[in-house]
């Protein structure tokens, strides 16, 4: 991914509090973006929170749920 392509933009990713979502922040906050992650599991939520160690932000949504994505991007 080359960091001048997100380098100060804001990305969201949705179902990154694991696996192949949450490489996916790491990469992006390394490369400069500003980054939302959500998920629906507590624990998955926690263990992202330790993992972004400050580098993102990491919020509980449900992609069922508008009112809860809505909430999200309204941050």
């Amino acid at each position: 991914m080359p960091s001048s392509s997100i380098k100060g933009k804001s990305v969201v990713i949705i179902g990154g509090t694991a696996g192949i979502g949450l490489a996916t922040a790491q990469a992006a906050a390394a490369a400069g973006a500003k980054v939302w992650v959500a998920g629906r599991s507590e624990s998955h939520i926690e263990k992202a929170k330790l993992a972004a160690k400050g580098a993102f932000e990491v919020r509980q949504a449900d992609t069922h749920d508008a009112e809860s994505l809505k909430a999200l991007f309204d941050e």
